[in-house]
């Protein structure tokens, strides 16, 4: 339980900064944006020992990113 509470406020320390250089930061922001909570995701999935949700986290990360990179 520790590790996972660790870990999710990590991610969301990453996220907030990233979220803050948003205006100046360019692509390797967004594309951080999009990373974190697909990582957020697929961390939820390995600790929980849950198959379905690491393959939903891999597919939502994967088409997130692709979403970020054609828009930015």
């Amino acid at each position: 339980m520790l590790v996972w509470l660790c870990l999710t406020l990590l991610l969301l320390a990453v996220y907030s900064l990233l979220w803050l250089k948003k205006p100046k930061g360019g692509a390797p922001v967004l594309y951080g944006l999009a990373l974190v909570p697909a990582v957020l995701f697929l961390m939820n999935g390995v600790l929980l020992h849950h198959p379905a949700l690491i393959a939903a986290s891999l597919v939502f990360g994967a088409f997130h990113f692709i979403t970020v990179r054609e828009n930015a």
